[in-house]
């Protein structure tokens, strides 16, 4: 240790022959042999004196030499124990020198403190550890002297438990002479003397700074989005529950919002996703300057941020939410000389003890910031229990589960409209809809279960359901082609984003690939302007196959006609809010007019849907629009009975 090297084993003379021989027990033994010899005839006279023993006789010699082996032999045995201890002694010269040099070299600190908390020795790790050029710094010094305060009452009780005979570990911080603060972890244990008493704790110890700021880092990557710097979604939930919890015990009240950025898709579209990051960073930072420390925000994808306020009540937690929507729309985004103007639309809901589950509050903030962009975007909504949108969320719960049923036992059922040729020139093709059977042979429509699809992620799984029984039936009809030029089939924007969807349509063509050519799928406008580039890629791949493309409600989206000339769709299908009132709204009227020309112009055939009567569909024909669609051409009915109606049917309905 750095205030006693030990003894130097040097400074110990080993034991050599020539020392035994010289050594002083040994001499003394040969000169008391040697005398009994000398003094002889003064122990015969005497022997025979007494009548001992007779003048020279064996008895007589064999008692004298006797005597002198047997003194001879006790000054060997003296000196082969003194040759031992001495042995002994350099051996544990040795070892307590090999210890304090085991101990000077070690790289961890090694230090022992005697029972009243001073520093006895500390070995030069150690003293590099607290910022010490020598022992003699500190060798007067309390431990805890060189702890962080908040840390000196636990290192107390810590030695308090050493001297009392216990081991024991411990982390804690220490603060160097210098002003420095480390981590270190400390195993100790007692040392006791020969009676067992214990008369120091000696500690190793170990700076675990870095250990420790890695394992902050690792905690810290693994509870916050690595983008804003925001706790994410795990993390989220997680302190979420505890608010539950909270709640139910102590009858406290707290708010989560869920915030989604109204213009989010248009920076990113527009300048790119590093565009997108800027801005969610940007967003990020004015929530954080904007609530309390002890408020979590949090971001959980994409554009969508959660802030949980906790013991926050009703009026306030308006009074956040609307200062929040304020704020975001008062913010401006600059991106290479663009200027964009940004909204969001706030959901909120309140945390009592009514709720149950971090699923239960997260799907009615859900459900409030869902109400908030329905009603117009840019606003706050406050979500209560009795709120209808409540209602409809629990129904749209209660439709996944159906849902899944629906599809294993067959419940969704092909039904197949119409489309008609309106110059006669072409013939009729069709489009399937999906309807679903109840337990009690009802018949419900697409509108009471694809929002919740749609909703819950699950309307992909239809898609595949529609493509694979519509393919099926139809090579089992083969007479239906002889009468129609192509069937239509919907699909999503989730199944378009979906690459294993992509390779679901290759596997069902490979099956039956004659049938490429007569399929015509149909996305929405809105679904591909979710991400331009994945549609076009995803339209490119399908239309080599032989398939065609259709762009749905056209005209219901931003930016059409600039989409429009980018992807290659074969049909446009025109938005049914424009047809239905075009005998009535002049700016209907203009409205199809422009998109139908705008469409011929790009090559693309035009189709009208909510055909409802004669006399629409006669405007239509004036205009030049292509196909009509609707009640008034013809009444969705099963597929299966399509291939009879087409043969009864006459032949302008046909062709």
């Amino acid at each position: 240790m750095s205030d006693n090297n030990g003894i130097d084993p040097r400074s110990v003379p080993e034991v050599t022959l020539t020392d035994y021989l010289t050594h002083w027990t040994f001499l003394v033994t040969v000169l008391v042999s040697a005398s009994v010899w000398i003094w002889d005839p003064l122990l015969a006279e005497w022997l025979l004196a007494d009548g001992v023993l007779q003048a020279n006789n064996f008895a007589y010699v064999f008692h004298h030499t006797l005597l002198s082996l047997f003194i001879l032999s006790l000054g060997s045995i003296a000196s082969y124990v003194y040759i031992r201890w001495h042995a002994e002694k350099r051996a544990l010269v040795e070892k307590e020198y090999m210890l304090s040099r085991i101990i000077e070299s070690e790289p961890e600190c090694v230090k022992t403190v005697s029972p009243d908390g001073y520093l006895m020795s500390m070995n030069p790790a150690g003293l590099a550890m607290v910022g010490a050029s020598s022992f003699e710094e500190i060798s007067n010094t309390e431990v805890v002297g060189l702890i962080a305060p908040e840390y000196k009452k636990a290192f107390w009780n810590f030695h308090k438990k050493i001297i009392d005979g216990y081991s024991e570990k411990i982390e804690f911080d220490i603060v160097s002479l210098q002003g420095e603060r480390k981590t270190v972890e400390s195993h100790a244990v007692p040392l006791r003397n020969a009676n067992g008493e214990v008369t120091a704790h000696l500690s190793v110890t170990r700076d675990i700074t870095s250990t420790k700021q890695l394992n902050n880092e690792l905690r810290r990557q693994a509870s916050h989005d690595s983008l804003t710097g925001l706790v994410n979604r795990h993390e989220f939930e997680s302190r979420l529950s505890v608010s539950i919890e909270r709640a139910k015990k102590d009858n406290s009240m707290h708010a989560v919002f869920f915030l989604d950025l109204d213009q989010f898709k248009v920076v990113n579209d527009t300048c790119g996703h590093f565009a997108g990051d800027h801005l969610l960073k940007q967003v990020a930072q004015l929530l954080r300057e904007n609530f309390r420390k002890q408020d979590t925000i949090a971001r959980l994808g994409g554009d969508e941020f959660a802030l949980l306020l906790e013991c926050c009540s009703e009026e306030d937690a308006l009074t956040h939410a609307r200062m929040l929507r304020e704020k975001i729309e008062a913010m401006d985004f600059y991106w290479e000389s663009k200027l964009f103007k940004l909204t969001a639309s706030v959901g909120a809901v309140m945390v009592d003890e009514s709720m149950n589950t971090v699923t239960q509050v997260l799907l009615s903030a859900d459900t409030a910031c869902y109400a908030a962009k329905d009603r117009g975007r840019n606003r706050v909504f406050l979500l209560k229990p009795d709120e209808e949108e409540v209602k409809r969320e629990r129904g749209q719960m209660d439709w996944v589960a159906r849902i899944h049923e629906g599809i294993r036992s067959k419940r969704f059922l092909l039904y197949a409209q119409m489309i008609e040729s309106l110059d006669g020139s072409s013939k009729a093709h069709a489009e399937i809809l999906l309807r679903y059977e109840d337990v009690d042979c009802n018949i419900v429509p697409p509108g009471a279960f694809l929002p919740a699809a749609e909703r819950y992620d699950i309307i992909s799984k239809l898609d595949r359901y529609v493509v694979e029984n519509t393919l099926h039936q139809l090579v089992d009809a083969p007479k239906m082609f002889k009468k129609i030029s192509r069937v239509s089939i919907n699909l999503s924007g989730q199944s378009v984003a979906d690459e294993t969807f992509l390779a679901f349509i290759f596997e069902q063509f490979e099956r039956w690939p004659d049938l490429a050519q007569r399929i015509c799928f149909e996305i929405t406008e809105t679904a591909a302007m979710h991400d331009i580039s994945v549609a076009k890629k995803f339209i490119d791949q399908i239309r080599a196959l032989g398939c065609e493309f259709s762009l749905d409600d056209f005209g219901s989206g931003l930016s059409s006609f600039a989409y429009l000339k980018n992807l290659p769709v074969d049909f446009v299908k025109i938005d049914g809010e424009f047809v239905r009132d075009i005998a009535n709204d002049a700016t209907h009227y203009a409205m199809i007019r422009s998109i139908n020309d705008i469409a011929h112009l790009m090559q693309k055939r035009t189709v009208a849907e909510f055909v409802e009567d004669d006399e629409i569909k006669s405007m239509l024909q004036q205009l030049g629009v292509d196909y009509a669609q609707g009640y008034g051409v013809h009444k969705p009915q099963p597929l299966s009975e399509l291939q009879a109606w087409l043969v009864d049917a006459p032949e302008n309905k046909a062709s």
